[in-house]
């Protein structure tokens, strides 16, 4: 892109006498100069300055190194100089440098001058070229009787002003600081406008890309290089890699090292185009936008202007993006910056594929580029802190740039702080020192700010010292300033800052730019513009602020008060649409918040232009018990008055969990279009209307569970759509018509309905219907039980949805991924999906999915058997539902606290709130809500003994199910009906319905709704006599439990069906059962459980004799048993493991094991674990030939068994006895 020409600059020697003029000098560093600066950027030209009143140490003066520092400077600077005389003559170095006397002749001729007037020689009146260039301002006052200059000194000061008086070149007396101050800025700005002048501005294009440059080489200068990152930015940039994410804390400040090495890349690299963003550099380079602009010049010169809507301007850049045809570099500095807008700062203006020939570097301090270069498995690259030795340069070079240098005990204090490896922390001490005006109390200045244990304190520092230099005129005016920009929500334009630093009591007036300007100026490393618009450079400043100005709640809530009764004031347009309800907000002022939103001028601006914006203030403001059918009264009782209005309300109030004020909303509109379409030819805006409003009509039918009516408006929307070739509203009623079949039981109807929404979303490249058609889609295919199809596409929606900032969509993309997770037995993945899901709910302020997730939540920690988690999400869940007028919503997490309730046996509360959710449902007309509250009506009754009036609650439920053609349903009431015919004692008809249900259940892979239906169909086999058919019931319901992730559930019915094979005989067949049983209570945290499972899984190798894959568990079991200081199963572990060992011949660890077996049974009181190692014990003692020993411990077995009747253990001891007798 093209570069800025190097003449372009403007770089001015101050010169003046080493020791006085301290105030004249600070006048020119802290308020002219900053100003001149500005102007300068402005014109595209490089401004700098050096003055010398500081930087020279007293080892530079020993050494005589003065004077040729100040003639190198002026040579550097030619022909721009200005020349201060006061009332010093100046210091006259004791001789002339040898080296510099053989340069420079003249000078030896001039023995006794000061370096001021040598200054002056060199500088001007020896050089013809400074005419026009050169300036002098001469301070008009008598000599100060303090003054200790000699005579001598006084006369040649007043001969040296003569002289200058008497040249060409312009001069001016001046009374004060002040008043020098005023000549300056007034002379140099003339000098630029005359050398530089604005209509010598390059085009847009041109200009905008020379301020990049200048940007970042003006942030270059003074810094150092880096050369790892050098090393590795030339790597990527040589290769062929995804986009590189360079990573850095916060302050550490990129921008110089990356310039450096990008004009190093370029000027090696002349066939190459590079394209560099500085996020910071103009004021509209933090929009996404002007990012994509400037990129689509570079690549496709010739392209059409950008779309003004988000999709175009993306779609066009990606265009280009995938167009370069040479090898390009685009490198986007500080991308965390970028204003938050579509997502700008999670990288959606990047294309998750690039071209080969393409490279990317993005650098950032904050983590949302990083998340997402991760999420997409691009590299990401950290940058450490300075090392001591990269501070030292730094020091150097920086002060270096300023012509100014530290002796090595300041460099060494600087170098060795902790603190200073962040290089704003340094930079900001390095800036504070140059402007310091004392160089003989440096090192304590130096102390006081290395004392700020953090950035923000140092920046603190910092503002306290803006309070001291520029709170003069304007009492008050850092803190001011710097408070409102803190409480903008997206920064403040800067007549908006001098609108409300001017405002007074007698009325508003704009505080002078010549007020304000010195401090923003200042300020400006802190304060930067982005989007036109003044905000914090860093997080560390904002922090800094808020400390310094805002330390209380209290203290925020003024500020943000203020700001709104500022906005509140101007008349209503955009930016009051932006800032005026959230500073509202933000104040507490809910009141005002309301009237401001209810407003339908308003409302007329704001919806277009936000209109998530305005869900998310409706959504607090509800939280706070405010209506917004309250709000919108006029318009939903009398839309006929307010047609455009209502498109919005409706969906406002939808949004907001009012579907019936919405449902008759959108039957008005649909009604009115309808009627003017019949008197108008197809084609025209009428027609389109009506189309859209049926869309409309038919998604707040489904969402108050009217199916029937809404296929039916959804297939007229079709048909209206195909012949008008409308795609877009074809596209959307295709999905809402796709979701009504499916929630019928149409799932063939509905896959077919969906995929040619998806079809169509695609073709009309729209990213979000692509989203919501992949969620639909994916939806059908997971009821349909495929739910690698339906991965895949949810994979693709959220990856979609992430690249282009659709928070929404994201949120949708991670519940249905929790949804399958859940079907497939993995609640735990599921939950932190639902998690996500909520947090992204709430913060969009979308109180109808909150609801919704925290209903799932509840749902999935009951799973787990987290039932007081699992009651507190139902209990917020019912406590925000409440606050809708969503009765179908309600009449569901009615039900789910019903549910919550039978789970914990409590049978008249489920009863009752089952009987509330019922009628909440029947009062809506809402079947779907009224099928599932009739079974948990009907478990309640039937718990509590009133079968008659289960058996009518679960056959309503099994009619209201079958009108719905809800398959699951129609399969759960039968379930439900089973049940009761159990309790009833007739179980054959329990088996006719378990019969209807099992084959639907399975087709539809509903394993959590498969376990109630085997756990019960068992118990009915075994009453009937048929164990093994209740074996096999066991086995498999403990398979279900295992894929719905109920493994509380799956404990208990493994550890019947383990019961029932003991005692069928089959204990063989038991050993996968114990290992399903150990991966069930290693999930739930059931270590008792586990203990037992592993044990007599270990049991029954051994009897197989795989004793090799037998002790590992034993060891497993042997540390939980220890650890949890369980001594019965340590017992049962140590005798198991002393069969082990006296099988491989350890018979003294046999022995061993079976002595701590006896001790742990006798304190256990565990006659029957005392009997089996006191036998066991005898026959090793007889196998190590200690028979005498063994006799005893055999004998006192058999006593133990001929007390307790065990007649075949007493004949078995009998043999042992006389074999070893014999």
């Amino acid at each position: 892109m093209a570069g800025q020409s190097a003449e372009r600059a403007i770089r001015v020697f101050v010169s003046s006498t080493f020791r006085d003029m301290q105030a004249e000098r600070e006048e020119l560093v802290k308020r002219v100069f900053p100003r001149l600066r500005r102007l300068c950027e402005e014109r595209g030209v490089a401004w700098s300055e050096v003055d010398l009143r500081w930087g020279v140490t007293d080892e530079q003066k020993a050494e005589g190194a003065v004077l040729p520092i100040c003639l190198a400077e002026i040579d550097r600077s030619r022909p721009y100089f200005l020349g201060l005389l006061g009332r010093r003559y100046g210091w006259v170095p004791e001789e002339i440098p040898t080296g510099l006397a053989e340069q420079l002749p003249w000078l030896s001729d001039l023995p006794g001058t000061s370096v001021t007037e040598l200054e002056v020689l060199h500088g001007v009146l020896n050089d013809a070229d400074a005419a026009g260039h050169a300036f002098f301002h001469l301070l008009a006052a008598d000599p100060d009787p303090r003054d200790e200059e000699p005579p001598e000194a006084r006369q040649r000061l007043e001969d040296l002003k003569e002289r200058v008086r008497r040249s060409a070149h312009p001069h001016a007396d001046y009374a004060d600081p002040a008043e020098l101050g005023r000549q300056v800025l007034a002379e140099l700005t003339a000098l630029v406008d005359r050398l530089f002048p604005a209509s010598d501005a390059p085009d847009p294009v041109q200009r905008e890309d020379e301020a990049h440059l200048a940007f970042g080489r003006a942030r270059a200068l003074g810094s150092i290089e880096r050369p790892d990152l050098t090393a590795r930015l030339h790597e990527h940039a040589e290769g062929i890699a995804p986009p590189l994410v360079v990573r850095a804390d916060e302050g550490s400040d990129l921008t110089p090292q990356v310039a450096t090495w990008l004009d190093a890349w370029a000027a090696a690299h002349p066939d190459d185009l590079t394209v560099r963003h500085h996020v910071s550099a103009t004021s509209d380079a933090a929009d996404w936008r002007a990012l994509a602009a400037r990129v689509v010049a570079a690549l496709a010169p010739d392209a059409p202007a950008l779309p003004d809507d988000a999709a175009g301007c993306r779609a066009a850049l990606f265009a280009a993006l995938g167009g370069a045809e040479q090898r390009t570099l685009l490198v986007v500095d500080g991308a965390d910056l970028l204003t938050d807008t579509d997502g700008a700062p999670d990288l959606t203006w990047l294309p998750p594929e690039l071209p080969t020939n393409l490279r990317v570097v993005v650098t950032t301090a904050g983590h949302r580029p990083v998340d997402e270069a991760l999420r997409r498995g691009w590299p990401v690259l950290d940058l450490p802190p300075l090392t001591e030795a990269e501070r030292a340069a730094y020091v150097g070079t920086f002060l270096a740039r300023r012509s100014k240098g530290l002796g090595p005990v300041h460099v060494e204090t600087l170098t060795r702080s902790p603190h200073t490896g962040n290089v704003l922390y340094l930079r900001t001490v390095l800036d504070e020192l140059r402007q310091h005006g004392d160089h003989f109390t440096l090192g304590e200045v130096i102390a006081g700010y290395l004392a700020a244990e953090t950035v923000d304190d140092l920046l603190e520092l910092v503002l306290a010292r803006y309070e001291h230099d520029f709170e003069q005129d304007r009492p008050g005016l850092v803190g001011d300033a710097f408070r409102a920009v803190w409480s903008a929500r997206r920064g403040l334009t800067e007549p908006e800052l001098l609108d409300l630093l001017g405002a007074t009591d007698e009325g508003p007036e704009p505080l002078p730019s010549a007020v304000w300007s010195p401090l923003v100026i200042a300020a400006e490393a802190g304060l930067i513009t982005r989007s036109g618009r003044i905000g914090f450079a860093t997080e560390a400043h904002r922090r800094a602020v808020a400390d310094r100005y805002l330390a209380g709640p209290e203290e925020q809530r003024r500020a943000h008060a203020d700001l709104a009764s500022y906005f509140a004031a101007r008349p209503l347009s955009p930016r009051v649409a932006e800032e005026l309800p959230w500073q509202q907000l933000a104040a507490g002022d809910l009141d005002g918040l309301v009237a401001t939103l209810s407003r339908l001028d308003f409302l007329d601006l704001a919806y277009p232009l936000a209109p998530e914006d305005l869900r998310r203030l409706w959504a607090r403001a509800e939280e706070s018990g405010r209506s917004t059918v309250d709000a919108y009264r006029a318009v939903i009782e009398r839309p006929a008055e307010h047609d455009e209005q209502a498109w919005a309300v409706a969906r406002l109030v939808t949004d907001a969990g009012h579907p019936a004020e919405a449902l008759t909303l959108h039957r008005y509109l649909v009604s009115a279009y309808r009627t003017q379409a019949a008197d108008t030819e197809p084609g025209g805006r009428v027609h389109a209307r009506l189309r859209a409003s049926l869309l409309n009509l038919g998604a707040a039918l489904q969402a108050q569970g009217e199916l029937d009516e809404a296929v039916a408006t959804d297939r007229e929307a079709v048909a209206l759509a195909r012949p008008a070739e409308d795609e877009r509203v074809l596209q959307a009623a295709l999905g809402n018509l796709g979701l009504c079949l499916r929630t019928q039981g149409d799932l063939d109807g509905a896959v077919t309905a969906l995929r040619e929404s998806l079809d169509l979303a695609r073709v009309l490249d729209d990213p979000a219907a692509v989203q919501a058609a992949l969620g639909n889609l994916a939806g059908a295919l997971r009821a349909g039980g495929e739910y690698d199809a339906a991965l895949a596409l949810m994979e693709e929606q959220e990856s979609l949805s992430r690249s282009v900032g659709d928070r929404r969509g994201v949120g949708l993309a991670l519940a249905g991924k929790a949804a399958v997770a859940s079907d497939l037995g993995d609640p735990l993945t599921a939950l932190a999906g639902i998690e996500a899901w909520r947090a992204d709910a709430t913060e969009r302020g979308d109180r109808t999915s909150q609801v919704e997730a925290l209903v799932t939540e509840s749902t999935t920690l009951r799973q787990l058997g987290r039932f007081p988690e699992g009651a507190q999400r139902a209990a917020e869940a019912e406590l925000l539902a409440r606050q809708l007028s969503d009765e179908p919503l309600l009449a569901r997490v009615l039900d789910v606290q019903a549910r919550q309730a039978i789970d914990e046996g409590r049978w008249e509360d489920a009863r009752r709130v089952a009987t509330e959710a019922l009628l909440i449902a029947r009062g809506a007309d809402a079947t779907q809500p009224a099928v599932l509250a009739l079974g948990s009506l009907g478990m309640a009754q039937r718990e509590l003994g009133d079968l008659p009036g289960s058996r009518s609650s679960h056959t309503e439920e099994l009619t209201l199910a079958t009108q719905l053609a809800d398959r699951a349903a129609v399969a759960v009431a039968h379930v439900n009906l089973a049940a009761v015919d159990i309790v009833s004692n007739d179980l054959p008809a329990s088996l006719a319905h378990y019969a209807q249900a099992e084959p639907v259940l399975r087709s539809l892979g509903l394993a959590a709704t498969l376990v109630p239906l085997l756990n019960n169909r068992w118990q009915v086999h075994q009453m009937l006599g048929n164990v093994p058919a209740a074996i096999a019931d066991l086995l498999d319901c403990g398979t279900q439990c295992a894929t719905s992730g109920a493994d509380a559930q799956r404990v208990q019915v493994l550890t019947k069906a383990v019961e029932l094979l003991y005692q069928s005989g089959r204990q063989a067949e038991a050993e996968p059962v114990w290992e399903s049983l150990a991966e069930a209570c290693t999930r739930t945290g059931d270590e008792a459980g586990l203990q037992r499972a592993l044990g007599e899984r270990a049991l029954l190798l051994m009897g197989r004799g795989e004793l090799a894959t037998a002790v590992p568990l034993l060891d497993r079991q042997e540390e939980i048993c220890r650890r949890t200081g369980d001594q019965v199963g340590l017992a049962a572990c140590v005798g198991n493991r002393a069969i082990v060992l006296q099988q491989q011949g350890d018979l003294a660890g046999a022995l061993a094991c079976l002595d701590e077996q006896l001790a742990l049974s006798r304190a256990t009181g565990n006659a029957q674990g005392v009997l089996f190692a006191t036998a066991n014990r005898g026959e090793v003692l007889g196998n190590l030939g200690r028979t005498t020993e063994a006799l005893t411990a055999l004998q006192e077995a058999r006593a133990m068994a001929t007390q307790w009747g065990l007649a075949p253990v007493v004949q078995q001891l009998d043999q042992m006895i006389a074999r070893l007798s014999s």
